[in-house]
């Protein structure tokens, strides 16, 4: 399951302990020139770091604790690591995320480290530990023979845990508890579910809560839901179940209790597939089975656009229309409740059973692999039917990705979003591109394969201008809730790629400004050497992330970037390059800002940012000369009776000449002073 908040859709419960969340609603058909960023972003303008918050209180409000869960956090609190063990459906991500979000804390944030090495990241990269940071290493799809190279990496990582007051959760591999070494051992903790449903008990009845019913109707559990239960289904299966439950209650008529809920609930949750087979054997002709697979790809649009959308289907994959007389075919009402559809007063369509319309789809794309090719091409131009609504075309985006990532089909998904990216000429077929890669980053199943896909994309120049928008909004506002690294890699190579443009560029200052991590590391990347695609664009990448404001503030930090001497060293190479290979039209104003940040910043920092200024220029006495004679201009630029700005100037001289004695005594060539 993919373990977030669900994207919406009729898919079972993302979350382990939840069920379903709140709906996030896109807006495929407006604002045809937005911004880039937030072409996939449906959070009202939220940053990644927020929705990733929102993500963790989501899961916490529903979450039921385990047996184990004290022990556990006792562990976590006290060593700085633990290691979430138990049986597969116990609820092991879950509880190893609520356990971080759970810590008492006022800076760090949360970060989802990937169990592999992807791209052009190190895998267990100390440098994305930050101060009090919040991690989780999931390595429940690892195999339990890797595990030895895990745990040799592992040691040296969580030294750096522990120095940075950082917390690590990990969620073991199945059958890994035997090969544990004691140190690791004294880590472990196994969760498992309580006996005679107390756990499930308590899930269901939050559930109802949360949905505005009367929790008390689920005291004591029915015998028939207790019979489901005693099969000990996983987690968030339960989770599912308790959704359905709610969803019955919703629309429950007069007179239906607590049991007929239960009974509506287990049989959507039971195989389907039986039903679905039974209802083919007698739908043989092929408008019957379009109209059965479109009324399940469009469950709750209107019956005239489920009508269309099956005609289409039929053409699609080549069969020819009914040839009898338009007078003498059944009505589409007739037609409907063989299939076992209908439609209400609002004339929307749906099946008489609670997720009949995920079953059919299930079949269909399980048992007709020759279909997948037209029905991706018939979803891939169903977006504009006449009638479709947004909510219409959001949920037959999400059903279609359902798809890709339940059959583990990644190709079919990044052919519809390279379609939908290259028309242009519609703005909403963009914007569902964005919304389909969204779905598939989010997704365990399938989710490396779209981040190495997106990799892939932003290191070619000759992608579609569509596509590189679609990019850059997965990029900004989607990949950096849990992997903000990857994100930085991928918008880095989209930003050297870019051409006349500045969108990609925009967004990854945006990024990176945004989190001192992520301004700490993308200077690094800059700064190392062997990572740079574009010497060019490095360096105006490199002037933004220079603001001085940014670098000086302590935010809850000890002290701030400017003082860390890996910063130090990653801005004197910048300033290095800047000096050297870049005019002084571009770099005269961050330098004035630098100089200026002198006169104003009440930190006693500040004199910090002069000490870069001039050791990046230490090995050209052409740079200190121009970096002098800017320091000048920017001084005698000031209104009359103000000093302060001579003096800056003057300590600049000043340690310019310290360098050049530097040098001269090392037994460098003397340099001219400026």
């Amino acid at each position: 399951m993919n373990d977030s908040p669900p994207l919406g859709g009729n898919g079972p419960a993302a979350q382990v302990h939840t069920g379903h969340g709140t709906q996030n609603n896109y807006t495929f058909f407006s604002n045809g020139d937005a911004d880039p960023r937030r072409l996939a972003d449906s959070s009202q303008g939220k940053a990644p770091r927020a929705v990733a918050e929102d993500e963790l209180k989501w899961l916490r409000h529903r979450f039921i604790h385990p047996v184990g869960y004290t022990t556990a956090y006792d562990v976590l609190e006290e060593r700085h690591t633990v290691l979430v063990d138990g049986s597969p459906g116990s609820g092991r991500r879950a509880t190893a995320r609520v356990l971080l979000c759970s810590l008492p804390r006022k800076e760090g944030r949360f970060l989802e480290l990937l169990p592999y090495r992807e791209a052009e990241e190190e895998w267990l990269d100390p440098q994305q530990v930050g101060e009090a940071d919040q991690l989780l290493l999931d390595l429940s799809g690892r195999d339990e023979q890797d595990w030895p190279h895990v745990e040799a990496r592992l040691s040296g990582f969580r030294k750096v845990v522990r120095d940075r007051r950082a917390h690590l959760a990990v969620v073991l591999p199945h059958r890994v508890g035997r090969l544990l070494s004691p140190e690791y051992g004294a880590l472990r903790v196994e969760i498992s579910r309580p006996p005679r449903h107390r756990l499930e008990h308590d899930l269901i009845k939050r559930r109802l809560r949360l949905a505005g019913l009367d929790a008390t109707v689920a005291d004591p559990l029915p015998a028939r839901l207790r019979q489901h239960l005693d099969q000990r289904p996983p987690l968030r299966e339960v989770a599912d179940l308790a959704h359905l439950l709610c969803e019955a209650g919703r629309s429950a008529g007069p007179g239906e209790s607590f049991l007929h809920w239960c009974e509506a609930a287990i049989a959507a949750v039971t195989d389907c597939g039986p039903d679905v087979v039974d209802l083919l054997k007698r739908l043989r002709r092929a408008p019957h089975r379009a109209l059965l697979l479109s009324a399940a790809m469009l469950h709750g649009a209107r019956a005239d656009t489920v009508h269309l959308a099956a005609t289409r289907l039929l053409a699609d994959v080549s069969h020819p229309e009914n040839t009898t007389s338009l007078l003498e075919r059944q009505g589409l009402g007739g037609r409907l409740e063989r299939i076992r559809a209908g439609q209400g007063p609002d004339r929307l369509v749906r099946f008489d059973k609670l997720r009949f319309d995920e079953a059919v789809r299930d079949h269909f794309w399980d048992n007709h692999p020759d279909l997948h090719g037209p029905l991706r091409d018939w979803v891939g131009s169903a977006l504009w039917l006449p009638g479709l609504t947004d909510a219409d075309a959001e949920r037959l985006v999400i059903r279609f990705a359902e798809q890709c990532c339940r059959t583990r089909r990644p190709e079919d998904l990044f052919h519809l979003v390279e379609r939908w990216a290259s028309r242009t000429d519609r703005g909403a077929a963009v914007r569902a591109a964005a919304h389909l890669l969204k779905y598939g980053v989010h997704d365990h199943r399938i989710g490396r394969d779209c981040r190495n896909r997106i990799y892939k994309w932003a290191t070619d120049r000759n992608i579609s201008k569509g596509l590189r928008r679609v990019l850059i909004s997965v990029c900004f506002a989607v990949l950096p809730v849990r992997h903000p690294y990857a994100a930085m890699v991928r918008l880095h190579h989209l930003a050297t790629h870019e051409g006349p443009g500045t969108e990609a560029r925009e967004a990854l200052v945006e990024l990176a400004l945004g989190d001192h991590r992520l301004h700490r590391w993308m200077l690094g990347r800059l700064a190392r050497p062997g990572t740079q695609r574009n010497r060019g664009t490095d360096l105006a990448l490199f002037l933004p992330l220079t603001d001085p404001a940014r670098l000086l503030a302590v935010g809850g930090r000890a002290v701030p970037l400017v003082a860390e001497a890996e910063v130090v060293r990653s801005l004197v190479d910048g300033w290095r390059g800047v000096l050297r290979d870049v005019a002084w039209e571009a770099w005269r104003r961050p330098v004035y800002a630098w100089l200026g940040a002198c006169v104003s910043a009440e930190t006693r920092y500040a004199h910090l940012l002069l000490d870069v200024l001039v050791e990046a220029c230490q090995e050209s006495s052409e740079a200190q000369v121009r970096l002098y004679a800017t320091a000048r201009s920017w001084a005698t630029g000031c209104s009359p009776g103000d000093a302060s700005r001579g003096a800056v100037a003057e300590v600049v001289m000043q340690k310019i000449s310290e360098s050049q004695r530097s040098n001269r005594a090392a037994g460098n060539e003397e340099a001219p002073a400026p």
